[in-house]
C-alpha cells in the first residue's frame, strides 16, 4: 500500500540538500587546495540536480515534468566523471589522463544526453513517460531503455573506482586522512544505495527516487569533513612529491639488505653502487662509523654521522636507520635517511671558535680593566702626595714673599698653587671613577634636609659664577622636606654640573632649581627629588648628546682647548647618581643653552649593578 504526504515532505529536503551543496561548492573554491576545483564542480552540479528535480516533483502537466527530468541528465552524467577526476586530484595521481581515459570519460556521458534530449525518437533511454500520484505530489514515472542501464553501469563503475582509489589512500595515510577518505566514501556511496532502491522498487515511497535525497546526507558527510577533519584543507601528499623531490637520501632494504626503493637524492649519494634490486654496498668514501645496514631485525632507530667523500668534496652526513616491521611486527627492512649536514657541521666549527675568540678576548679585556683600575689607583694616590706637597710649599712661599714686600712676585706663585689644586681636581676625580669601576666607593647613608643641600650647593658654585660674570639664581620651595642618601655623592653631582654651567656661559644665568615629584608614570617606585640646573650658555648639538657622559669626551673637541677639563665630570656625575639611584639626563639646544635634570628617589636603595660604558676607558 502507497504512502501519501504532503508536497512539503519531498520538496522541502530537496531544497534544503541543494543549498547545503551550493554552500560547500562554495567553500571549496575558497580552499583552493588540489582538488578544490573538481569538487566545487561535482557540489554544483549535485545542487543543479536537487533544484531540477524539485521542479519535476511541483509541475502539474506531463511536458513540464519530462523537461525537468531530462534536465536533470545535465548533472546525472558529469557526477561520475567528477567523483573520479576529484578521487585522482585528492589520492595524488598528478600526471594527466591520456587521450584514451579523456575520451572514456566523455563519450558516454556525452551519447546519454542526446539520447535523453531526444528519447522520444529512438526509446532508446525512456520508453515510456507518464504521471503518478502519491498524495498531493505527481510524479514522473518512466520505464527505463537499454542504454539507461549501459549509462548506470559505466556511472557505477566511475563511482567504484573512486571509492577504491580513496580506499587505497586512506590505508596508506595517517589517522587524519583515513577520516577524510572514510567521510567521502559514506558521501559517496550514500546516493548510489538510494539509487539502487529506487531501480529496484524496494522502497515504501513508489516511484520516487531516493538519489537526490540522499544527496542531503552526502552534503551533511562533506560538510563535516571540512569543518570537523579539515577536508580539502590538507590532503595527502603524493609519495612522489615527498619523497622523489626531498633533499635527503632516503634509501630502503629489503631483510636480506638489498635496495628496494631509492630516490635521486639518495642514488646522487650512493652512485652507481646502490641500484635497486642489488644489495647495498653501503655509504660511498665512507670514513666514520654508519648503522649496521644488514641487521634488519633491530627493534629501534639508530642515529650516527658519516664522512663520505663525493666528487673530491668531503661530506658530512647525519645517517637514521629505521627498521620497517608488517602489521605483525615482523621485520621487512629498513629505511635510511642520508642527511647532509656539511654546513651545519662548518657552522657549529666556525661558532665554537669565535666564541673560543671572544672568550679569551674577554678574558684579555677584563685583565686589562683590572690592571687599568689598579694603575690608576696607584698613580692617583702616587699623583696626590707630591701635588700636596707642591701646593703646600707654594703657599708657604707666597706667604713669606707677602711678608718681606715681593707683592709682583706672590701673583706668580698663586699660580702654581691654583694649577695644582686644578690638578689635584682632576687626580681626585679619576680616583672616584676607578672606585666606582671596581666597585669600591662607599656610601654613606642618611637622612638630611633637601633645603640645606641646595644651600650649601649654590653657595659653593658662587665663586664659579664670577669669572664669567653670569648671574647664579636658586629657585625651590622652602617646604622640600629630608631624603635618604649619601649627601656627600650629591653635593659632589651637583657640584659638577654647576661647575660645567659656569664654565660654558659667559654673562647669562645658571638657574638651579628642584621640586618634589610624587609617584606616577615618571617615579613609578616612589616619591622622587628631581633637581636641574639650566644655563643659557653655548648648548650641546643633538648630534653629540649621546656621548657627553663618556669618560675622556667633551661635546665638541675645540670646548677642552678653549675651556679646558679632561670630560670627567658629566662621567664622574653619571656614576655617583647611578650609585645613589638615581638617573641623570640633559636637554641642550645648540646656541641657548642647557638643562641637565637629576631624578633621585627620597628613599635610596643604593645600586651595586653599575653601567657597561664606565669601562672604556
Amino acid at each position: 500500500m502507497a504512502v501519501r504526504v504532503s508536497a512539503a515532505f519531498y520538496t522541502l529536503p530537496l531544497i534544503i540538500a541543494a543549498m547545503v551543496a551550493a554552500g560547500i561548492a562554495a567553500w571549496a573554491l575558497y580552499y583552493r587546495t588540489r582538488g578544490a576545483y573538481s569538487f566545487a564542480a561535482m557540489m554544483g552540479a549535485i545542487s543543479w540536480w536537487l533544484c531540477a528535480y524539485t521542479l519535476e516533483l511541483t509541475s502539474s502537466q506531463l511536458a513540464d515534468a519530462v523537461i525537468w527530468g531530462k534536465l536533470e541528465y545535465l548533472s546525472i552524467t558529469t557526477l561520475p566523471p567528477l567523483w573520479l577526476l576529484f578521487a585522482l586530484q585528492y589520492s595524488g595521481y598528478e600526471r594527466p589522463l591520456g587521450l584514451p581515459a579523456r575520451l572514456g570519460l566523455t563519450v558516454i556521458p556525452t551519447l546519454t544526453l542526446l539520447l535523453v534530449g531526444t528519447t522520444e525518437l529512438h526509446h532508446l533511454v525512456w520508453t515510456r513517460m507518464t504521471l503518478g500520484s502519491n498524495g498531493a505530489v505527481q510524479m514522473l514515472v518512466i520505464d527505463h531503455g537499454p542504454w539507461f542501464w549501459v549509462h548506470t553501469l559505466f556511472s557505477y563503475g566511475l563511482i567504484l573506482a573512486g571509492c577504491s582509489l580513496l580506499v587505497r589512500t586512506a590505508w596508506r595515510s595517517v589517522a587524519l586522512y583515513r577520516a577524510q577518505a572514510v567521510v567521502l566514501m559514506v558521501g559517496a556511496l550514500t546516493p548510489v544505495v538510494g539509487n539502487l532502491i529506487y531501480l529496484f522498487n524496494l522502497g515504501p515511497l513508489q516511484n520516487l527516487d531516493l538519489t537526490p535525497f540522499l544527496f542531503t546526507v552526502t552534503g551533511v558527510c562533506l560538510a563535516w569533513g571540512i569543518y570537523r577533519t579539515q577536508l580539502l584543507a590538507v590532503v595527502p601528499v603524493a609519495r612522489n612529491q615527498v619523497i622523489e623531490h626531498m633533499g635527503d637520501g632516503v634509501i630502503v632494504l629489503d631483510t636480506r639488505g638489498y635496495v628496494a626503493d631509492l630516490n635521486p637524492a639518495g642514488r646522487r649519494l650512493l652512485g652507481v653502487r646502490a641500484l635497486v634490486g642489488r644489495p647495498f654496498g653501503g655509504l660511498n668514501g665512507s670514513t666514520g662509523p654508519t648503522p649496521d645496514f644488514s641487521n634488519a631485525t633491530q627493534s629501534v632507530p639508530t642515529t650516527t654521522e658519516a664522512t663520505i667523500k663525493l666528487d673530491g668534496e668531503e661530506l658530512t652526513l647525519l645517517v637514521r636507520a629505521t627498521p620497517l616491521r608488517d602489521r605483525r611486527d615482523r621485520p621487512v627492512g629498513q629505511v635510511i635517511v642520508l642527511h647532509d649536514i656539511t654546513e651545519r657541521k662548518r657552522y657549529e666549527r666556525e661558532l665554537h671558535e669565535q666564541r673560543e675568540l671572544q672568550r679569551a678576548l674577554a678574558e684579555r679585556a677584563e685583565a686589562g680593566s683590572r690592571a687599568k683600575s689598579a694603575f690608576i689607583a696607584t698613580m692617583s694616590h702616587e699623583l696626590r702626595t707630591p701635588l700636596a706637597a707642591i701646593i703646600g710649599y707654594s703657599d708657604l712661599v707666597a706667604s713669606e714673599l707677602s711678608a718681606l714686600g715681593h707683592a709682583d712676585l706672590v701673583a706668580d706663585i698663586e699660580q702654581v698653587s691654583t694649577a695644582g689644586w686644578h690638578l689635584l681636581a682632576l687626580v681626585d676625580q679619576v680616583l672616584s671613577l676607578t672606585q666606582i669601576e671596581a666597585g669600591q666607593l662607599q656610601l654613606n647613608i642618611e637622612s638630611v634636609t633637601i633645603v640645606d643641600l641646595l644651600t650649601r650647593a649654590f653657595t659653593a658654585a658662587q665663586p664659579l659664577a664670577l669669572p664669567g660674570q653670569n648671574q647664579l639664581i636658586s629657585a625651590w620651595d622652602d617646604h622640600l622636606g629630608m631624603i635618604e642618601t649619601d649627601p656627600a655623592r650629591l653635593l659632589e653631582i651637583l657640584q659638577h654640573l654647576l661647575s660645567n654651567a659656569c664654565k660654558f656661559t659667559h654673562g647669562g644665568q645658571v638657574v638651579l632649581s628642584a621640586h618634589r615629584e610624587p609617584t606616577g608614570a615618571v617615579a613609578p617606585h616612589g616619591e622622587q627629588l628631581v633637581v636641574q640646573v639650566r644655563d643659557t650658555g653655548i648648548g650641546i648639538a643633538a648630534v653629540q648628546i649621546a656621548q657627553i657622559f663618556d669618560q675622556f669626551t667633551q661635546a665638541d673637541s675645540s670646548s677642552s682647548r678653549r675651556y679646558g677639563g679632561m670630560g670627567l665630570g658629566l662621567a664622574l656625575a653619571r656614576g655617583l647618581c647611578e650609585l645613589i639611584g638615581g638617573v641623570i639626563s640633559v636637554q641642550s639646544t645648540l646656541d641657548k643653552g642647557s638643562t641637565f635634570t637629576v631624578r633621585i628617589p627620597l628613599q635610596v636603595a643604593p645600586v651595586v649593578t653599575l653601567r657597561s660604558d664606565l669601562h672604556k676607558v
